[in-house]
């Protein structure tokens, strides 16, 4: 899960860069929105959970396995999802 909201957050950080955008934020919806890019209804709710699993990967939770508190589909949703966003920023580079 850290890589793939990396992947995102890293991608539109590096658009809004070239268009002079310094932004100082991990939450990717405010990214989203600042970089303007159009993103169907199921790539905004995934990116909701991609940013709750995120903080989750990434920190200690007690109690928390991701290797048996994630489902292998929406861990594939999700990564589908990086993919679509990273390459619609990278045709606007």
């Amino acid at each position: 899960m850290f890589h793939i909201q990396q992947a995102i957050e890293k991608s539109l950080k590096a658009l809004l860069l070239s268009r002079g955008i310094d932004v100082r934020t991990h939450k990717l919806g405010q990214l989203v929105a600042l970089a303007k890019i159009p993103l169907s209804d199921d790539e905004i709710t995934s990116l909701a959970e991609i940013e709750r699993e995120y903080t989750r990967s990434r920190y200690y939770t007690p109690g928390f396995n991701p290797f048996t508190d994630y489902r292998r589909e929406d861990v594939e949703r999700w990564y589908e999802v990086a993919k679509r966003i990273y390459t619609k920023v990278g045709g606007l580079l």
